[in-house]
């Protein structure tokens, strides 16, 4: 569970991204879709990053670690 996820870029003057609540049950398979610059990688990354700080596994994205 992630809640109120908010980023924002270096130097920004507001967060690209704000509130977003996120829920995903184990074994649950998530899809993020939207147009180009929508902040889909930007949600991907933020996720992992929560994930490895609760010491969970990173995941995969198109078989790419989604951190690179």
């Amino acid at each position: 569970m992630s809640r109120a996820l908010t980023f924002a870029y270096p130097g920004a003057n507001e967060p690209a991204l704000a509130g977003i609540d996120l829920a995903i049950a184990p074994g649950e398979r998530v899809a993020l879709n939207g147009k180009v610059g929508s902040g889909k990688s930007t949600i991907a990354n933020e996720v992992e990053k929560r994930l490895a700080l609760m010491n969970r596994h990173t995941f995969l994205l198109d078989g790419d670690n989604v951190r690179h």
